[in-house]
């Protein structure tokens, strides 16, 4: 039975104990899906004990570390005290713990005096003309306990059939604060794992096996926004043209349906054409497998990773400073260098001579533990570049025009990074 009713057994008390019981597991599960609707779930459960206040309290491991969670019934200044006492020292959550699981009743379990007493009483049921009190302390899951509280005015104690109600809600409010406590801890790595996703230094965007994007990251939405060579439209990840969008969805949708049905990781590339710009992106599909135990095909999904070969990622120098020690001056020749620079280049760029670039670059070697220009270049890019850490960390470079191109020489005729014989020294 999920509440208590005084009076006949008769059909109409029967119908009147399965309407309250209606209205308390409706207040207490749309409490547990939206924390917003507690007070409302706590006001339901006062008025069938005909209480003038309630307070419900949460917390981890054990009642010392619980808070408040929500309260009806009281003033603003009251409600804000119920938050300021010392637990330990409350005479009710004393006895509560003393019959943990069972509810407890100010004049039964603990003198009405003793609450009155007490902080609690003084700070909270004073201020709000309350005096007793019926609640009971229920461990909701291993980790998470609860204590639920009524209260009357002097002159009107609780009784029997009133513990008996609330021990017959405890169970349903342990599953609706358990719940609840899932949902905060879903919805925290949801968002943990959303600004871990931001931080990609590619484009990334989740899809259903329909295409339909479920989450894009930061870079990804920059990509998308310019709406040249991948948009959403119509609700749906597409490409420059049809046949390209058929390739990016028969992609998505086989990578992501073998995930769902053999448990297995498939990834598919693609390039896809731009109309404003000379080089495409370069789409990667990756299925995500099912989980463990799943038989359904239904919510199948993989991961479009894009990469802009136009848009050169900002690796910020503290990192590289970080990491390998580098000075001010080194790190600025590594990260030009990263950007696919010569050392002559990456040296005007900086605006060393290429000697002192020579040198620097000698000490970056020793320092990162490469040997080639080409192992640096591969070291930065596989590790700082590989990250975002702020918001705009990419730049977009400015398209080239071919004819603007010229033919040059594979290496001037004459240098002061020339030798004798005219051969070029030195990295």
């Amino acid at each position: 039975m999920f509440g208590h009713t005084s009076g006949t057994d008769g059909p109409g008390g029967r119908t009147t104990r399965t309407t309250a019981a209606l209205r308390v597991a409706d207040a207490l599960y749309e409490a547990a899906l939206d924390p917003a609707r507690w007070p409302a779930a706590l006001a339901t459960l006062a008025g069938e004990l005909g209480a003038a206040a309630s307070l419900l309290r949460r917390g981890s491991g054990h009642r010392g570390r619980g808070g408040v969670l929500d309260t009806f019934g009281f003033e603003p200044a009251a409600a804000l005290a119920c938050g300021t006492v010392e637990v330990g020292s409350d005479p009710l959550c004393a006895a509560a713990e003393r019959h943990a699981g069972e509810p407890v009743m100010t004049g039964v379990e603990v003198a009405v005096e003793a609450v009155a007493a007490s902080e609690f009483g003084r700070l909270v049921l004073e201020r709000a003309g309350l005096a007793h009190a019926l609640g009971a302390a229920y461990r909701a899951a291993p980790d998470i306990f609860f204590s639920l509280w009524f209260f009357r005015p002097p002159g009107t104690p609780f009784g029997p059939a009133d513990a008996q109600t609330l021990a017959a809600w405890l169970p349903h409010v342990a599953r609706a604060v358990a719940i609840q406590g899932r949902l905060a801890v879903a919805e925290q790595a949801r968002a943990v794992s959303s600004a871990a996703f931001d931080l990609l230094a590619v484009g990334a965007v989740m899809v259903d096996e329909g295409a339909h994007p479920i989450t894009i990251n930061r870079l990804a939405e920059r990509i998308l926004a310019g709406g040249d060579g991948l948009r959403v439209e119509r609700g749906m990840l597409c490409a420059e043209c049809p046949e390209a969008t058929a390739r990016l969805h028969a992609a998505i949708r086989d990578t992501a349906h073998e995930a769902a049905v053999a448990g297995r990781t498939r990834s598919t590339g693609l390039r896809v054409a731009r109309k404003a710009r000379e080089r495409p992106l370069d789409a990667i599909v990756v299925s995500l497998a099912r989980q463990s135990g799943s038989t359904e095909v239904a919510g199948a999904a993989a991961i479009v990773f894009i990469s802009d070969p136009e848009r050169t990622p900002i690796t910020p120098e503290r990192l590289l400073r970080d990491l390998y020690g580098l000075t001010p001056a080194e790190t600025r020749l590594a990260l030009s260098l990263s950007h696919g620079r010569s050392l002559t280049a990456a040296a005007a760029h900086v605006g060393v001579t290429r000697n002192t670039a020579h040198t620097q670059l000698a000490a970056i070697f020793g320092k990162t533990g490469t040997a080639t220009q080409t192992e640096l270049v591969r070291l930065l890019h596989r590790g700082p570049a590989a990250i975002r850490p702020y918001e705009d960390s990419s730049e977009l470079l400015a398209p080239v025009d071919p004819k603007s191109i010229r033919r040059r020489r594979r290496w001037p005729r004459r240098g002061p990074w020339l030798g004798s014989r005219g051969r070029r020294e030195g990295p």
